[in-house]
């Protein structure tokens, strides 16, 4: 059925654009839920059985196209059908009950596990092709333009479009990011003095060369071999032989030998003076050789401390000015972070302003929109009041005449 006036009502009301086929459908089904379905016999419908089954071929069920408790009548090969509970369902096809179902007076229940698809009515007798079952149902599709519950649709839709429109201006803060605190590098200074000791260096003691070196021995002193003078004869002729010319002339002797004695000592001592004096000088020499060979040794043993210790100062102002360098480095990265992340933190604090700016105009919309659809809502509501009661008197008519209907 058309509803065009109806949806553009809805877009006039709401300003959207394209109202909503769903709420539409929806208002009306609303509608039709509200108001009691004797009065809205003028939107009946009537199964098919070829589309919604109630004969042989298509089955003896019907299915409604949509589920609903708006049903008028069900009828079976024209007589009307009573409906009763789903627990009698096997009395009104038993032969032997007194609630048996005939085809003159059929009966119905609803069975709605049969399929998913909809509200299943069973017919008792089984519907055939001859006999067929039909159901009148109210058809929420003719609350449309032209009828009388319009404005209800109209209403109960736009209440709906202003409900999502409340919706859509509600603002969160998922899509903003809190700024990643940056993970700074620690500054540390490994000291460098055990990778800069300068190196000592090898101190050679001079030797003398062979060809230097004295060969002979140290001087010695050797005293002169002599026979000893013989007392012993001297004092044979003093004592004994009492000759005073022999003992003159062994004593003559004895002096002799102690002359050549002492002549020999002297040569010996002379011999002993000249090996020294030699000895001596040589010695010399060469202690005068390692005093210069040691001078040498010792000069380039204090260079070669100079240029240790000249380079180790070097080794150490070339690691200090590295490690100077790499701490100047990762200063400088830190700053660069911490410069970004300040940067991060002044663009969130804008973005939450402008949020927290735009949560608030969205919530004053959202209330405005929600107000809108409570108010449209509650016309709906007015509507569907006014017009149960405008036909009051046609539903007392229809409840008479179904308790009339019921005592026969």
């Amino acid at each position: 059925m058309a509803t065009t006036n109806i949806e553009l009502d809805i877009e006039n009301i709401t300003g959207v654009s394209d109202a909503d086929d769903q709420y539409i459908i929806s208002a009306q089904k609303f509608v039709v839920a509200s108001v009691p379905k004797e009065l809205l016999k003028w939107s009946a419908t009537l199964t098919s059985p070829s589309s919604h089954g109630g004969n042989t071929s298509q089955g003896t069920s019907v299915v409604m196209p949509t589920a609903t408790d708006s049903i008028l009548d069900v009828s079976r090969n024209g007589f009307s059908a009573n409906e009763v509970q789903y627990d009698m369902k096997g009395f009104i096809a038993n032969s032997s009950s007194l609630h048996l179902a005939t085809n003159t007076y059929p009966k119905y229940y609803l069975d709605n596990a049969v399929t998913d698809k909809g509200t299943v009515v069973i017919v008792k007798p089984a519907p055939t092709d001859s006999a067929t079952a039909r159901v009148l149902y109210v058809d929420y599709s003719k609350i449309d333009d032209d009828c009388d519950l319009r404005n209800a649709v109209i209403f109960h839709a736009a209440a709906q479009e202003f409900e999502k429109l409340a919706s859509s201006k509600i603002v969160d803060w998922s899509d903003l990011t809190v700024p990643i605190v940056p993970s700074l590098t620690s500054v540390s200074f490994t000291s460098i003095d055990s990778a800069v000791d300068a190196n000592s260096p090898v101190f050679t003691t001079a030797t003398v060369a062979s060809g230097s070196t004295y060969t002979g021995s140290a001087p010695s002193y050797i005293p002169p071999v002599i026979n000893p003078p013989n007392f012993t004869d001297a004092d044979t002729w003093i004592n004994t032989e009492e000759d005073s010319e022999m003992l003159a002339s062994r004593v003559q002797v004895i002096g002799a030998q102690i002359s050549e004695f002492q002549a020999n000592i002297q040569d010996s001592v002379n011999k002993f003076n000249q090996e020294n004096v030699a000895f001596q000088a040589q010695v010399q020499e060469s202690m005068q050789e390692i005093q210069v060979a040691n001078q040498v040794n010792i000069a380039k043993a204090q260079s070669d401390l100079q240029l240790a210790l000249s380079n180790a100062d070097r080794s150490q102002q070339r690691q200090l000015q590295n490690a100077i360098q790499d701490m100047q480095a990762i200063v400088s990265d830190n700053e660069k972070k911490l410069s970004k992340f300040q940067a991060e933190i002044v663009g969130y604090q804008n973005e939450v302003s402008e949020k927290a700016q735009k949560i608030n105009s969205g919530a004053q919309n959202a209330t405005h929109y929600s107000n809108q659809a409570k108010k449209y809502y509650e016309w709906a509501l007015n509507e569907i009041n006014m017009y149960i009661q405008n036909n009051s008197k046609i539903i007392g008519s229809t409840i008479a005449a179904q308790t009339a209907q019921q005592r026969r």
